[in-house]
């Protein structure tokens, strides 16, 4: 399949980018649509996408699907309906998908559509709603049939693809009074320098995908066209935040005036005013703007959600046909909650800062995106940050108003580009500007703010004025994002700059996006290399490589360095994995005193072809290719390895989260959200943590491969905090030979797992119409009592709420599970908490549940076990049954403190006395009065939950290993990476002595790096499919050929005769143009 590139002059090109989608972690190749265990027993009832691979009349992918399934003798005629767009435009325009209601025999319809060649996939329509406070909350669109009915609002409810909540307009609230109320944001970044010089946005046209606007609104020049996509029969805008990112955008009334006041403005409608939206929706809106020629589209929302495959699918094909997209990276407050398409590479994700101009603002979202791990990095994400807190814009009545948020600061920076794009001649305007060269003029102008961090700000703050004179000198470049790296500098390369390198340490994980402004398309021929150019000393004493009176340059390679890329880039973009390694030289070379730390300084070098257009024809003869070359400086400090009892890991590759499946939240007393989605990653939800764990002196490396590669004798302590996966046989048995013998020690942090309360946290899902059951708890507490089991210690089912004191410190335990078994030697504390006997959010913390003993916390030295082979080579392990302490975005108050306690005890050897005095000894003749008859009559041993197994087995990425072994081979590229795994469709990945597993089975070519990604594609081949840009010519030729056929007749008889008339119609219809006319009508013309 070829996707559809609508270029400048109307033309419908194949490109050369197949569109086909990964199977998702999902097994099955549907989806997100068998999430919900309890399926077979609810209404069926869906809303799906059947995605195409070709663009046709809406007409024709109707009739080829009815005649698809009503040609197989098992469907009945009346078990779908395709359902009507109520959007005329749909019907004048190709399209590449159509949405089916199934009211029965959905498995059946599901697997003969996805059988068909005619199809890419099916996907759930997903509702796009705003989180609400309504615990109950009801959508319009539910029928009578709905199952929930049956349970009597009983369960929580979602929308599915939940999207950034946009904050509440500010007018009388009086929390502003320390704020300027009218804060004119093109007054704060010198707009009038720019209409001053003839500048104003004319000639750009401006999508606004958002609520809608009034149709003669008096704050606006040039409304081209309001399209409505929703199920209202009207274009009001019946909240306002639509006519307010409008009005911040190119707004001409004085008292709140936009950036680019002669744009051309085209609001796109795709929330009610329930705010409430479907993907279909916007697919169809997406389209509309491709063929109306958008060039800035504004989209002030995103979620979680980055495994909805036609939304995701789409933007890039945006992207593609050059339509610039800005969108805001989320209100959620947090770092790892980076919203969806802003972590996008060729989208420009934006962030928002307060007035001062000098912090983040409270509300926004933090990086980095979480969609590549565990065994990827996330990028640096956002892309720019602008002022958001309490802008002033235009109202619905035609005055003006104040309102914050991402989504505010989002159309701040669309009406730059805006009137940045204004600025170049209009003749060559759309040659020069695309989504490339566009990030590129404003993230290189930027200022970076002193004192924040990298992931908090990314790029900078815009800069308008030097955007403005950086973009009239503009000359197009192959660049990277960021520009350069240095992780010496603190805080702003935090966390690398918090923890420098050191021989036999896990890598320094980077991911870098790489710009190509010259074509939609280009490639990385080869592998990146890198050099150092000097070395300096903490004594003073440098060495300059490149200096020719250096000898033997050799001796001082104190680095490797490994590079995972997307050979591929498209659509204007790609992405670099850097890994970085410390070599075993630097040992000898940090041997003396005055000499204890290095800094190396270097260059990272890429090559990139890029398109050359100007030569662009369609003979692949005549196609030009051009090397571009790009250098990225580096600089890192190296410091001698640190002592074993200095360096614990951390657990990142047994995490999993949404939207992999349904992951419920760890804390069951929380009410706004119901889904696990921040990565659980140290730098992450956990980032405070981190911070603390440097300042107390400790070196914390991320393990991000199975534990079958852990080089026990390195590192005093395993860290593993809320894990969702199970854990391998192979990996059981290392871990417990580590343990026993290597003085390993553990250190557990699990959370609540209950049976009934997994069933009182099921929700009803909008999407599928269906109850979803959570795939764990909070933790997966089965697998770690498996991992406990040869140490004797065993997690109950009781989960419980309370206070937990040792000595003067204290902690709230929020929902965790108790321990209900331990040997003798083993150390207990136990202390009163109320068990949890119901999930549902307002119960969970009920008077009527009485506080009862409980066991939360258990320390054992293994060396008192009769199965350590050697005393005093056995370690120590701590298990305890809560996470949410730790979690900086969710925790009441941290509990930091045990943690340290327990890293004493557990690399030391030595139990801190205040935490000594607050717990038992277990012994035989104590045990049963420690262990009475009466706690474990209130628990029973967890159990794998049956009606979900088989669908979390197919998320997990541990349970579809075939075996894990720490190989010896070392691959040193990823040419070799890809050459091995060619050779040998079933081996283990591998990376630097370790194997890197696969998320799930490998089903075809374009899976075999996803196993280790930076950029997790479920529905792209994009990353490492190159063997399509081979292909590129052949399609090429193709069109040129056909183009023959169309206009030249004697070659048309020369060359279809053979074929047949029906050859000749098929050709007739590639060369198909859709021109729209100045009125928004449609002509069609044939050539």
């Amino acid at each position: 399949m070829a996707c559809v590139d609508f270029t400048e002059t109307g033309e419908l090109l194949a490109m050369a980018e197949t569109c086909t989608p990964n199977l998702s972690p999902f097994s099955s190749s549907v989806t997100n649509t068998t999430q919900c265990a309890s399926e077979p027993s609810l209404s069926p009832l869906a809303r799906f996408i059947i995605s195409f691979h070709e663009y046709q009349a809406m007409a024709q992918h109707i009739s080829s699907t009815k005649e698809l399934l009503t040609n197989s003798t098992s469907i009945e005629s009346d078990s779908f309906e395709i359902l009507s767009r109520r959007n005329a435009v749909t019907t004048q325009y190709p399209t590449d998908f159509i949405v089916i209601h199934i009211l029965q025999q959905k498995e059946q319809i599901l697997s003969i559509l996805n059988d068909s060649p005619l199809i890419k996939y099916t996907h759930i329509d997903k509702v796009i709603t705003k989180p609400t406070a309504s615990k109950h909350r009801r959508s319009k669109h539910l029928l009578e049939t709905d199952q929930d009915l049956l349970y009597k609002n009983e369960y929580s409810r979602t929308g599915g693809k939940l999207f950034t909540k946009w904050m509440p307009f500010e007018e009388g609230d009086g929390s502003n009074r320390n704020l300027l109320s009218h804060f004119l944001i093109t007054e704060h970044l010198g707009a009038k320098k720019l209409w001053d010089d003839g500048y104003d946005g004319s000639g750009v046209n401006v999508a606004v995908f958002d609520t809608g606007l009034e149709e003669h609104h008096s704050h606006f020049n040039h409304i081209d066209e309001r399209t409505n996509w929703t199920d209202e029969d009207h274009l009001k805008d019946g909240i306002g935040h639509g006519t307010f990112c409008a009005g911040i955008i190119a707004s001409k009334y004085k008292q709140c005036p936009g950036f680019a006041p002669n744009a051309v403005i085209n609001t796109f409608r795709v929330f009610t005013n329930a705010q409430m939206s479907y993907t279909s929706w916007f697919l169809d809106a997406f389209n509309y703007a491709i063929y109306r020629k958008m060039n800035i589209l504004n989209l002030s929302i995103g979620g979680p959600d980055w495994m909805d495959m036609p939304f995701v699918d789409k933007v890039r094909e945006m992207q593609a046909n050059n339509v610039i997209m800005i969108t805001a990276c989320g209100n959620d407050g947090k770092y790892g909650t980076i919203n969806n398409p802003a972590d996008q590479l060729s989208v420009i994700g934006v962030g928002g800062i307060t007035q001062n101009d000098r912090e983040i603002a409270g509300f926004q979202s933090r990086g980095m995106t979480t969609w590549e791990l565990p065994s990827g990095y996330g990028r640096v994400k956002p892309d720019v940050v602008t002022v958001g807190q309490s802008l002033y814009g235009s109202g619905t009545d035609g005055g003006c108003r104040t309102l914050s948020g991402t989504s505010v600061a989002s159309p701040v920076v669309a009406g730059v580009a805006t009137l940045l794009s204004s600025v170049v001649p209009a003749d060559e305007r759309w040659k020069v500007i695309n989504p490339a060269s566009m990030k590129q003029v404003l993230v290189e102008s930027a200022d970076r703010i002193d004192g924040l961090r990298l992931y908090e700000q990314g790029n900078g703050k815009i800069n308008l004025q030097n955007a403005y004179e950086y973009i009239k000198k503009y000359e197009k470049h192959v660049s990277a994002v960021p520009d350069s790296i240095d992780f010496t500098q603190c805080p702003h390369a935090w966390p690398f700059c918090r923890q420098p390198l050191y021989y036999s340490s896990q890598p320094y994980v980077f991911n870098m996006t790489l710009l190509n402004p010259f074509s939609v398309v280009g490639e990385i021929p080869k592998s990146p290399v890198f050099e150092i150019n000097s070395i300096v000393y903490d004594n003073g004493h440098i060495i300059h490589l490149n200096d020719s009176k250096t000898n033997d340059a050799n001796k001082y390679k104190f680095l490797n360095m490994e590079f995972k890329y997307s050979q591929r880039l498209w659509p204007w973009c790609g992405w670099l994995g850097i890994y970085i390694y410390a070599e075993e030289s630097t040992l000898t070379a940090l041997s003396t005193e005055s000499q204890r730390k290095m800094t190396v300084t270097g260059t990272i070098k890429v090559d990139i072809h890029v398109m050359d257009t100007e030569h662009r024809a369609y003979n692949a003869e005549d196609e030009k290719w051009k090397l571009h070359k790009l250098s990225i400086p580096y600089s890192l400090n190296i410091i001698p390895t640190p002592p074993r009892n200095q360096r614990i890991l951390w657990d990142q590759y047994h995490n999993l989260a949404y939207p992999l499946g349904y992951f419920p939240r760890d804390d069951l007393e929380k009410t706004n959200d119901m889904l696990d989605w921040f990565g659980d990653h140290l730098h992450t939800n956990y980032h405070t943590l981190y911070d603390f764990l440097k300042d107390k002196g400790y070196f914390v490396e991320i393990l991000s491969t199975d534990y079958s590669c852990i080089d026990a004798d390195s590192y005093s302590a395993l860290v593993i905090v809320d894990t969702e996966d199970e854990f391998h046989a192979e990996e059981l048995q290392k871990l417990k030979h580590d343990v026993l013998n290597n003085q390993l020690s553990v250190i557990v942090f699990a959370d609540w797992y209950n049976e009934k309360l997994m069933q009182d946290v099921r929700f009803f899902d909008d999407n599928t119409r269906s109850l979803w059951d959570a795939f764990t708890g909070g933790a997966n507490v089965v697998a770690l009592n498996e991992l406990l089991k040869p140490f004797q210690i065993q997690f109950g089912d009781m989960v419980c709420v309370g206070d937990v004191r040792v000595g003067k410190n204290k902690l709230y335990f929020q929902s965790g599970s108790t321990i209900m078994k331990s040997p003798a030697g083993s150390y207990v504390l136990k202390t009163d908490l109320k068990p949890v006997t119901d999930g549902r959010t307002k119960q969970v913390n009920s008077n009527k549940n009485k506080e009862r003993p409980a066991i939360p916390l258990v320390l054992l030295d293994t060396n008192e076990l009769t199965q350590t082979a050697e005393k005093g080579k056995a370690g120590r392990l701590a298990v305890f049954g809560d996470s949410t302490c730790l979690d900086a975005n969710q925790h009441h108050s941290d509990c930091f403190w045990l943690m340290e306690m327990l890293l004493h005890y557990a690399t030391k050897s030595e139990m801190p006395g205040e935490l000594r005095s607050s717990l038992t000894l277990v012994t035989q003749e104590n045990m049963q009065q420690v262990y009475d008859a009466e706690y474990l009559k209130q628990q029973k041993v967890p159990q794998v939950i049956k009606a979900t197994q088989h669908l979390f087995n197919q998320v997990s990425r541990v349970h579809n290993l075939k075996h894990v072994q720490c190989k010896d081979k070392v691959v040193d590229s990823a040419k070799q990476l890809h050459a091995q795994v060619e050779g040998d469709k079933n081996a283990d990945l591998q990376h630097n002595n370790n194997v890197v597993q696969r998320s799930f089975p490998l089903q075809n070519d374009k899976d075999i790096n996803d196993g280790y990604r930076f950029e997790f594609h479920p529905h792209l081949d994009g990353n490492h499919g190159h063997e399509i840009m081979i292909l590129y010519p052949f399609l090429v030729m193709a069109v040129f050929m056909v183009m023959v056929c169309v206009i030249c007749r004697p070659a048309r008889k020369l060359l279809l005769a053979p074929f047949g008339a029906a050859l000749r119609k098929q050709s007739l219809f590639f060369m198909k143009k859709v021109k729209t006319s100045p009125s928004g009508s449609t002509e069609h013309h044939h050539v």
